[in-house]
């Protein structure tokens, strides 16, 4: 009837699990323990048990024992009922944090399927009962799990006897010695604790029930955590003290400086706790918080970067280390282009100092640098000259920049006359018209220039050529003037009064001929 109703159970289990498994139930006394009750179970860990009435039935139990004397498992389960088969298997739980998460072939050391239906299962042979397999060898030291199915589903509790035979193992308490920890920081993240008897029950600041102890739940501080395991008087407990130390690291905030200029980097303190130590990087600085002695240090530092710096300070409190960064800008001198060249025809014409042509200043703090002008340098030279003005561009730090307008002064255009005097005839050389002839020039102005008269040498004509030229400061001439004056003498002499006739009485009287 036991083989029959396999396949059905194998089915069953596949469907359904559940999470019974407990740690609570332990013997540590000799003789017969109990009588223990039966609960619903997890799922089916055992190379032969069969959970034929299904995980959910409250069939099953578990058992710890914690092995003080090693030797031959001898062992009785005997249920309150002289009929039935009770189906037990062993597990060795040894070091397991979590034993139920342990149960599996892998750790089972013993297994009895009854094959007899008196009520009770035997690891050995030293108990009356029929059903019975050898008794595995276990050590002290051991803690193992003794798990119970009520197969036939007909009893109500069931005892557990360790036989004390010469050569039988022997159980007791169970050891909840903590593995001591070592100071944490709290941005250290969770961590398991262990104590040398697994499955008891944790409790204090920052842990959870089954030991995972969280550095950021519990804060800052000096904790006492307390381990209990199993039910008396099978109990045992112990505490551990955990000291979460607090670490951190405040830079302080960005700031931009003028160049040449210093800045308190770090905040008030970079850190808190008396004794931490600080770094800075870009040998910034270092040293030790005091915030209560003669010679108190918060940590903050004085720096004088030349270009913009991350500065990273480091704080260590008992191996915890914290960092942060904090970037210090250097304000850089403002940017701009030189403005568009201008070139004039006379230096007249240069335009006023104007700031406004510079338009192309910018500056990585200051929103509108202010532009100046410095001055203009001439090169000394003429047609062309060159004048180089300056302009500055200031920002509120003072950094400037200097651009240079170029102005280019040449004369390249020619000077005009007045209109030239018609040719022209006289009578006499004496009766020549005046030399001047007036000009006009863009950059020298009003003027007259004396012609120059070339003779042909002739006479009756003599023809006179009157030229004009102007050459002005940059060399420019004037198209070349001329007038031709021609001098004929077209009017025949004119005598004085002739003398009239007379008559005279001897040729001594004849008058003496003279000029006329």
């Amino acid at each position: 009837m036991k083989i029959f109703f396999l396949f059905f159970f194998t089915l069953f289990v596949v469907l359904k699990s559940f999470s019974q498994c407990n740690t609570n139930t332990t013997i540590c006394t000799p003789g017969v323990a109990g009588p223990f009750n039966f609960i619903p179970a997890s799922p089916n860990p055992s190379s032969c048990l069969d959970f034929f009435n299904g995980a959910a039935a409250p069939n099953y139990a578990y058992i710890i024992l914690y092995i003080t004397v090693g030797g031959n498992l001898n062992l009785l389960i005997e249920g309150d009922q002289p009929n039935g088969f009770l189906d037990v298997a062993i597990f060795d739980i040894t070091t397991a944090i979590d034993p139920c998460a342990s149960l599996g072939i892998p750790t089972e050391i013993g297994c009895n399927y009854a094959d007899n239906m008196n009520g009770c299962n035997e690891f050995g042979s030293n108990f009356p009962c029929t059903s019975e397999v050898p008794s595995p060898v276990v050590n002290a030291g051991d803690v193992l799990m003794i798990l119970v199915e009520d197969w036939s589903d007909v009893q109500t509790t069931f005892t557990l006897e360790l036989s004390n035979a010469p050569g039988s193992a022997q159980t007791g308490p169970p050891d909840p010695t903590i593995t001591p920890v070592a100071n944490v920081c709290v941005t250290d993240v969770p961590f398991q604790l262990i104590a040398a008897d697994g499955g008891g029950t944790w409790s204090g600041t920052g842990v959870s029930a089954t030991g995972l102890f969280d550095p950021s739940i519990s804060g800052p501080g000096t904790f006492t955590i307390d381990y209990n395991i199993g039910v008396s008087p099978c109990d045992a407990m112990d505490q551990t003290v955990i000291t979460v130390l607090d670490i951190s690291a405040n830079a302080g905030f960005p700031n931009r400086i003028c160049l040449g200029s210093n800045f308190l980097i770090g905040a008030d303190p970079v850190f808190n706790v008396e004794g931490a130590t600080y770094s800075w990087d870009n040998g910034a600085g270092a040293g030790t918080i005091d915030l209560t002695g003669a010679i108190q240090d918060n940590g903050q530092v004085s720096v004088s970067p030349i270009v913009s710096t991350n500065y990273e300070v480091t704080v260590d409190n008992g191996g915890c280390i914290a960092t942060d960064q904090v970037l210090v800008q250097v304000d850089q001198p403002p940017t701009a282009l030189n403005p568009n060249t201008i070139n004039v025809q006379c230096f007249a014409d240069i335009p006023p100092p104007n700031p406004d042509v510079v338009t192309t200043e910018a500056d990585d703090y200051t929103a509108s640098p202010v532009v100046t002008w410095q001055g203009d340098i001439s090169d000394g030279l003429s047609c062309p000259e060159t004048i180089s003005r300056t302009y500055r561009v200031t920002d509120e730090c003072a950094n400037h920049i200097d651009v240079v307008q170029t102005i280019i002064i040449n004369d390249d255009i020619s000077p005009v006359f007045d209109p030239i005097p018609a040719d022209t005839s006289v009578e006499c050389i004496e009766d020549l018209p005046v030399l001047m002839l007036g000009y006009t020039d863009n950059c020298d102005g009003l003027g007259s220039v004396l012609g120059i008269d070339v003779s042909d040498g002739g006479s009756c004509p003599e023809i006179i050529t009157r030229t004009w030229t102007y050459t002005d400061g940059c060399g420019n001439n004037s198209t070349t003037a001329s007038q031709i004056i021609t001098i004929i003498d077209t009017q025949a002499p004119v005598f004085d009064p002739v003398p009239l006739d007379t008559t005279v009485e001897c040729i001594g009287d004849v008058p003496i001929a003279g000029n006329l």
